[in-house]
Order: C-alpha cells, then sequence, then structure tokens
C-alpha cells in the first residue's frame, strides 16, 4: 500500500499474476475504493475444494491413502474419480484415476504420504 499511496497520479485498476496474493490484492483494491468482489469471494473461487462443496458437489478430504480408502468404502465411491492433492490455491496435482493401484501410483508422484 505504501507504495500505491506515494503514487502521485490516478490509479484505475491493480493487475495481479499469482493466485496466491489475489486475496491481498483484493484487500488493497477495496482500501483504495476501487471496484472489485470481496476478497472472500475470491478465496472461494481460486480454493478447488472450497469451490466444490458450495457448489454443492460430492466432494471429500483425505489426508492419507486410509482415509482416502475408508472414504471411498463408506460412500460407496466407484471410479473413476477425480482427485486433486491438495496444494493451497493452484490447478496442479489433479488426476483422474481408475483404480486402486493408479491411485496408489499418483499419491507416490506427488509425495504426500
Amino acid at each position: 500500500m505504501k507504495a500505491i499511496h506515494s503514487y502521485n497520479d490516478h490509479l484505475d485498476d491493480l493487475v495481479m499474476f499469482c493466485n496466491h496474493y489475489k486475496e491481498s490484492v483484493v484487500e488493497a483494491i477495496l482500501q483504495l475504493s476501487l471496484l472489485t468482489c470481496s476478497s472472500s469471494v475470491y478465496a472461494l473461487v481460486i480454493n478447488k475444494f472450497r469451490l466444490s462443496c458450495f457448489k454443492k458437489h460430492e466432494t471429500y478430504e483425505a489426508s492419507n491413502m486410509k482415509q482416502t480408502i475408508n472414504i471411498m468404502q463408506k460412500h460407496n465411491l466407484e471410479f473413476s474419480l477425480i482427485i486433486k492433492f491438495y496444494t493451497e490455491y493452484f490447478s496442479e496435482e489433479i488426476f483422474r484415476v481408475e483404480s486402486l493401484s493408479q491411485l496408489k501410483t499418483d499419491i507416490q508422484v506427488v509425495d504426500i504420504n
């Protein structure tokens, strides 16, 4: 905000190129009375898990393979499944899995266990 306030000319908008900073930039935009959505809206749409929950999609969260298998059994989930490893805001590490062995392989690739 210091840099923005020290700018001695008219400012129309702020642009960001990294989702990780989107909430902070939105807060700055709001402080400058520029038009935008609230930071909570941006927080929702850039987090795939929260967005899926908001859209009322059948969504589950697990921390390890054992929890994943338990969720699959409890909710009678069948393949194919879309698995997204939690990496904060980004859409990295999304896999479509067709079997339990493929899921185990993908988990090893991501190295979350």
